[in-house]
């Protein structure tokens, strides 16, 4: 079973030539009636995913009262044409097929072929670090040399073969092994940065710091970026940017000499230089930012086209948006955020089902921030009930970030109690579903309780408690990262 959506968005996300390979695709291979081509382009025609629209739109009746298998029908028939499709455009496919034809050339026993195909498929696996595939072809090299009757010097060429055997193998470990510390430290730093240092969390950073400090050199490029990564990830946990800086770069700077690691690795890429950026939003010059932030909106002249979807492209568009956005809210630029938000308006608003849920609230909450600083009280409006409409109920994964963006919005609304009471009850129903941690709740409440007003004979117990709650907030010394400006000492300055 598939979610209602999932073949309007495998459809959305195809590449013109993939679109024109499916309909090839299909005049080849399937019945004459072709029935769910019907259905292909009245749900490629939709911006938005409407499936009542859909059945009320379709003429043709087999489709209309077996809904549900043609759509089924149609994203298998889309799954094999993209499968058949992407046979002829990656390497790693083409590494898979080569073996294939090997076996078979082996089977029949055809060496002279087998070992001129056994030579190109040892080039293209080196060339994209596919020790995995690598390894199969030696194998099959092995058996070709037990095999062949033609094989001179037969000891030679099996030690020879046996010592690259041995060499991809150590390669494929270290990447492996590299991988896992990158992994192992990304995990402990989503897990743990928003938590205050223990003995137990120390001695896990310990740990992992140790195996940084014990990889040396590196057998292949990926090897060296998952080693350089696991660095960065280890200083941005330790809140060191200027430290995590140059790592990040020289990373990006062996994608770069390797460009089939951007073309089989293009959203990795990609990740790198949003990295990059954050790195200098924290540390560098706006020169510097714009430099890197001009390379990530570049980043297709990179990428072949056939590897460039729509999902891909709006990838990296929302990315940049959400950089620029962030970076000019930080810096106070106000006017100049205001053109990139409208600019970006109709583009944003019109693929907000598409784009990635955590690029879209920062978006939102950036350009909430932007007209509220301009005073344009409609747009603020527009931007702050995007978030609330959408957020409450989808937004469970970085659930804290969300919870201080609606704090804000709270904040912002002096002139308007009914919103910041019914924003504030809604958050607080929010918080305690999620289990938010206290200090957050009680900013909330403080905000509730300083915005209602006390009712009649209540006025010493209501100041008591709000004593108690700034004390409270005081007291409390947590380590909370910053989003886009300083939330704590913000929240102060509106309390005095």
């Amino acid at each position: 079973m598939h979610a209602k959506s999932d073949l309007f968005n495998l459809i959305k996300s195809l590449t013109k030539t993939e679109k024109a390979y499916f309909k090839k695709y299909t005049s080849i291979h399937s019945d004459s009636e072709k029935a769910y081509l019907t259905l292909f382009d009245l749900i490629h025609e939709q911006d938005v995913y409407d499936e009542e629209l859909l059945k009320k739109t379709i003429q043709h009746k087999g489709i209309r009262d077996h809904f549900s298998v043609h759509k089924n029908y149609l994203y298998k028939v889309l799954m094999r044409s993209l499968a058949n499709y992407i046979k002829t455009h990656s390497h790693n496919f083409r590494l898979e097929e080569m073996i294939l034809e090997i076996e078979v050339l082996l089977s029949k026993n055809l060496f002279s072929q087998c070992t001129s195909l056994i030579k190109k498929a040892k080039i293209i696996a080196n060339q994209n670090e596919n020790y995995t595939s690598l390894l199969k072809v030696i194998q099959l090299e092995i058996r070709l040399i037990k095999q062949s009757p033609s094989v001179k010097n037969w000891n030679d060429v099996y030690k020879k073969v046996e010592e690259e055997e041995n060499e991809a193998l150590k390669k494929l470990m270290d990447i492996s092994v590299s991988r896992n510390l990158n992994a192992d430290m990304f995990l402990f730093f989503q897990t743990h940065y928003q938590e205050k240092r223990t003995p137990d969390t120390s001695g896990q950073l310990s740990l992992i710091l140790h195996r940084l400090k014990a990889i040396h050199e590196y057998s292949s490029a990926e090897c060296e970026i998952n080693h350089l990564s696991a660095w960065v990830n280890y200083y941005k946990y330790t809140e060191e940017p200027e430290k995590a800086l140059p790592y990040q770069k020289k990373a990006i700077a062996i994608f770069k000499k390797n460009p089939i690691l951007i073309h089989n690795e293009a959203l990795r890429y990609i990740n790198s230089l949003s990295n990059l950026l954050i790195l200098e939003e924290k540390t560098g010059t706006e020169s510097t930012f714009r430099k890197a932030l001009s390379e990530l909106k570049n980043v297709k002249s990179l990428i072949p086209d056939n590897l460039i979807s729509p999902n891909l492209e709006l990838h990296v568009f929302a990315l940049a948006l959400r950089h620029e956005l962030i970076f000019l809210v930080n810096r106070n630029q106000f006017s100049h955020a205001l053109t990139v938000c409208n600019d970006s308006k109709k583009k944003l608003l019109e693929n907000v089902q598409l784009i990635n849920q955590v690029f879209l609230y920062h978006i939102f909450y950036c350009n909430a921030r932007i007209f509220f600083e301009l005073k344009k009280s409609q747009e603020f409006t527009f931007w702050s009930q995007k978030i609330i409409r959408d957020g409450i109920n989808k937004y469970n994964k970085r659930y804290h970030f969300f919870v201080k963006m609606l704090s804000f919005l709270m904040f912002w609304n002096d002139e308007n109690p009914a919103f910041v009471e019914s924003l504030g009850k809604s958050l607080l129903t929010f918080i305690k579903k999620q289990k938010i941690h206290a200090e957050i709740e009680t900013l909330v409440i403080l905000k509730l309780m300083s915005t209602l007003k006390p009712k009649p004979g209540k006025l010493n117990s209501f100041r008591v408690i709000l004593e108690e709650l700034l004390s409270e907030l005081t007291r409390m010394d947590l380590k909370i990262p910053d989003n886009y400006f300083d939330y704590k000492a913000w929240i102060q300055k509106q309390l005095q």
